[in-house]
């Protein structure tokens, strides 16, 4: 998994991601909108990325022109490099992401200089290992109440010995492939499209390691997923197990809080929720989001639907045209899944 797509993933957990072109000289209001900053550096080596950009009460608009630098309690500084729309990368060269390190990024707009409070690394959690359990869960539909399978993802996972904590945060993506129904035509060879999503986008995961006096998560369930035409082929879980600061913690947690409140986290936030960042010359400007040290585990598994046996994953496509009743109307799809919302030619990671 490519660290800027993860990247995207943790973006789009506060605001959506529809960007406009901006001439900060051209239109100078632009600098009186709220700052969005994100961004976190991890343990290991390079390189991390931040996105900074103004939100306009509907959409995040990039800011290209900032000078941006990672700290460390060294006093070592090293530079990002714009990859446009808002986008920084550190290459992570002259500081790496240690535990017990403190780290702190810092921003230069035209005059105005912003810095985070400091965050220290914290200690990984190891994702052990994981188990799956067919359940059948009831849900309303058009007003009646239907029965459907579901998949719980239970893991069992390490957490780190410290005083206080640890402070845990999971974001799990997942990615299927879908390969359409080989034609009447011997010479056509079917293409594979694949698919890849957060798993619960609207949803924000988190563990309070004060609330508990083990440091062994066992079957804990961090998803419930929905067993549909996805589990027909090779279907793989990706799990991002980030060890966070109690300051990121509280952080998260109130954002979880304007998620219930707005019913989704693509909404406008109802009022400024501030993070660790702000203006040195104005404390009274607000700056909205996070910059985090986190130490992140990444679990990744495939799942197969013998796995699901003796459950029967529901098909969106056969393997052959005969395999269709006859007279059956063949969809589009399966002939070209690229019509398919989502849908991709390019192999994820894990296929």
């Amino acid at each position: 998994m490519k660290p800027i797509y993860l990247f995207s993933v943790l973006s789009v957990l506060l605001f959506t991601a529809c960007i406009d072109q901006i001439d900060f000289d051209r239109d100078s209001n632009i600098q009186d909108l709220p700052l969005i900053v994100r961004g976190k550096v991890t343990h290991g080596n390079g390189p991390y990325y931040l996105r900074i950009g103004r939100f306009s009460g509907k959409e995040e608009i990039p800011v290209e022109n900032a000078e941006v630098y990672l700290l460390n309690g060294n006093g070592e500084r090293e530079a990002y490099l714009s990859l446009g729309e808002g986008l920084y990368e550190n290459p992570g060269e002259i500081i790496k992401g240690e535990t017990g390190e403190t780290y702190q990024v810092e921003i230069v707009l035209a005059t105005q200089r912003y810095i985070s409070r400091p965050e220290v690394m914290p200690a990984p959690a190891k994702v052990d290992d994981f188990s799956l359990e067919l359940v059948d869960k009831e849900r309303v539909v058009n007003g009646g109440v239907l029965v459907q399978k579901f998949m719980d993802v239970k893991i069992n996972t390490t957490l780190p010995d410290v005083k206080n904590g640890p402070y845990v945060r999971w974001i799990t993506e997942e990615a299927w492939k879908l390969t359409e129904t080989q034609s009447p035509n011997p010479l056509a060879r079917p293409k594979s499209c694949y698919f890849t999503q957060n798993v619960d986008p609207q949803s924000i995961r988190l563990f309070n390691g004060k609330e508990v006096l083990t440091r062994k998560l066992e079957n804990y369930t961090l998803l419930s997923r929905i067993v549909d035409w996805s589990f027909e082929e090779r279907h793989v879980f990706t799990i991002y197990q980030s060890t966070i600061t109690e300051e990121a913690y509280d952080y998260w947690r109130d954002v979880n809080l304007v998620i219930n409140q707005n019913g989704s986290i693509f909404d406008s936030p109802p009022s400024a929720l501030p993070g660790n960042i702000y203006n040195t010359s104005d404390s009274l400007e607000v700056v909205l989001g996070y910059f985090e040290a986190a130490a992140i585990d990444t679990a990744r598994f495939p799942v197969f639907k013998t796995d699901l046996a003796p459950f029967r994953v529901p098909e969106r496509c056969f393997t052959l045209w005969t395999d269709y009743p006859f007279g059956a109307r063949i969809p589009r799809e399966c002939y070209n899944c690229l019509l398919i919302d989502g849908a991709s030619l390019v192999r994820p990671e894990g296929f």
